[in-house]
């Protein structure tokens, strides 16, 4: 094929292509593909097909019905996907003119294209005097809404994309939208059961506090009875009796337990847990507990000690609820730490806080279990006695003065449960 041929085609090519983008966006839909007819090819002055360039000519004629032909499918192609994308799709001109819509949008709306082609942009929006349009797109917030024919307002969330020649000149813009109806109920679906949630949740929490407050009075009296008979105050009880009203002392002890735990973690999850702070050195209240704590550990044999490599400056922190925060770390450690074994507190000063480790020599915690112990009512071993609250109100507590706890260790080589303490409050 010759130079002057393949300048041509190339040049056809072009004009065709771009002939068939400008009426695709602005002029009319394409139209199927009609049957292909052969051009007739030309004559020389005798009427008969001239020899020279005979071959060149018929390749062009096919090469150019070749490229109509993929054009025609290219349209075709595009026209369908836009038709059938979920989301609203309206293509404008410079000045914000309608020029196309899909099938989306005329469902949302209820106009079809011809009712709305050649109207501003603006008169498809609820919001359409405020919008300020800017060769072709809306310059606006992405949530807006579609002022539909029926007169209802359609959430949507718009995006809007320039439309530009290949040497940049804008032409006009893309408009998506999609719907936001089911996203909007789902959210607001949502919503209520969240509010649900936290009526039944104050309810619990009320519930709880008022149930505990009632159970503690006649506990306090069982409790005082009970050790008046083991005291022998009002006369001699036999071994028989010893030993029940023991049984009866032991669990009223486990129930007033359980039911300080209760009040604690209602507190807790209700933010009602008041903890009074002040300056505080952590190293007498450390030494404190394990004294307060030393006839469990001391009956079981175990060791327990207290390490700082240097003195800890002083905190503000709530006295009380770092106690009980040890209390609970201290006593754990004791229940599942074997005969003779080791129990060690550390406490170093790092740049912003405390980090205080309660180790021990127990069973340890397998590494999938140590976001669960957290969890209110959560045993690693059922059989063990306890509510299952001790390290919930722990990490309730540890959270309430700003500072984290986790979990380390190695199942059968024992557990560390370390938590920092914030330097400045």
């Amino acid at each position: 094929m010759s130079d002057s041929i393949i300048i041509a085609l190339s040049l056809t090519c072009g004009i065709l292509i771009g002939i068939g983008l400008v009426r695709w966006l602005f002029i009319v839909k394409p139209q199927p593909p009609k049957e292909k007819t052969r051009p007739e090819l030309f004559l020389d002055k005798e009427g008969e097909k001239g020899a020279e360039g005979k071959g060149d000519l018929e390749e062009l004629i096919s090469a150019f019905n070749k490229m109509l032909d993929s054009l025609r499918r290219s349209e075709v192609y595009v026209e369908n996907i836009i038709q059938n994308m979920a989301d609203s799709l309206i293509i404008t001109d410079i000045e914000g003119r309608i020029t196309r819509v899909n099938r989306a949008t005329e469902l949302l709306s209820g106009y079809n294209e011809a009712e709305i082609k050649g109207k501003s942009i603006r008169s498809l929006f609820v919001e359409g005097d405020k919008l300020t349009i800017e060769k072709g797109l809306i310059k606006a917030p992405s949530d807006l809404s579609y002022l539909a024919q029926n007169g209802q307002s359609i959430p949507v969330s718009v995006k809007c994309s320039e439309l530009k020649l290949a040497e940049g000149e804008p032409i006009g813009a893309v408009t998506i939208g999609r719907d936001l109806r089911e996203m909007k109920k789902l959210i607001d679906n949502l919503a209520k059961a969240n509010e649900e949630l936290k009526e039944l949740d104050e309810l619990k929490s009320d519930f709880v506090s008022i149930a505990s407050h009632e159970l503690r009075a006649p506990l306090t009296s069982i409790k005082g009875f009970s050790d008046l008979l083991l005291d022998k105050v009002v006369g001699e009880v036999n071994e028989k009796q010893q030993r029940y009203l023991t049984k009866i002392s032991t669990n009223t002890d486990r129930l007033a337990r359980l039911i300080d735990n209760l009040l604690s973690i209602s507190k807790i999850e209700a933010g009602r847990l008041k903890m009074p702070m002040k300056l505080l050195l952590i190293e007498p209240l450390i030494d404190e507990v394990i004294t307060f704590l030393m006839p469990q550990w001391k009956g079981k044999e175990l060791k327990v000690s207290a390490y700082y490599p240097e003195e800890l400056p002083a905190v503000y922190i709530s006295p009380d609820g770092l106690r009980q925060v040890m209390i609970n770390l201290l006593n754990n450690a004791i229940k599942f730490t074997p005969r003779e074994g080791q129990i060690n507190i550390t406490g170093v000063e790092k740049e912003t806080h405390l980090e205080i480790k309660v180790s021990d020599t127990g069973v340890g915690i397998a590494p999938e279990n140590r976001e669960r112990v957290f969890k209110k009512f959560y045993q690693v071993t059922p059989s063990a006695d306890g509510t299952g609250l001790g390290l919930a109100i722990t990490k309730g507590l540890v959270e309430g003065l700003n500072g984290k706890i986790w979990i380390e260790g190695e199942v059968g080589k024992g557990t560390t449960v370390g938590f920092t303490v914030p330097k400045r409050q």
